[in-house]
């Protein structure tokens, strides 16, 4: 393997890993802002009068569905790594056969057999698409409760 090669995938092996602990961090943040909203609010709530006590349930079930739609985001998230994962080694393969097609010779390798695997799809092509859109649809419905939640318990508080 050559010094440009071997520094091209050290590159992205890199950049894949700070991608991915960006990715777990964003998701322990929302994790945290929806479950912490959800602890805070009884101690908020034994403030509050008994009529507006009532209203606490709402913003409660918003902070809950936040806290539920960090989780899916965090779940689809993991699946989405295992299926780039998954395309990226089958890719990493089928360059090997293509370089090894190159470097030998259609004598010892079949060419025809590596230009097939070079214009198939990759494995998971589709998964890897609808799993790259949930966690980020998830994602911002979950901020969108938590500022719901809050914005409804800051109407209820004035």
């Amino acid at each position: 393997m050559s010094r440009n090669t071997e520094l091209h995938s050290f590159e992205i092996e890199s950049t894949g890993k700070a991608l991915y602990e960006y990715g777990v961090l964003l998701i322990k943040n929302l994790l945290l802002l929806n479950g912490g909203a959800l602890v805070a609010l009884p101690a908020i709530a034994t403030v509050l009068s008994e009529e507006v006590k009532q209203n606490v349930a709402g913003s409660a079930a918003l902070f809950v569905t936040g806290l539920s739609l960090a989780m899916i985001c965090g779940y689809f998230t993991h699946l989405n790594w295992l299926f780039q994962h998954s395309a990226y080694l089958e890719l990493k393969n089928r360059r090997a056969r293509k370089i090894g097609l190159i470097c030998l010779g259609p004598e010892l390798q079949n060419a025809a057999e590596v230009e097939t695997d070079m214009a198939e799809k990759l494995p998971f092509e589709r998964a890897i698409k609808w799993t790259f859109w949930v966690p980020h649809v998830t994602g911002i419905a979950s901020l969108i409760s938590l500022v719901l939640g809050c914005w409804l318990l800051l109407g209820v508080t004035k």
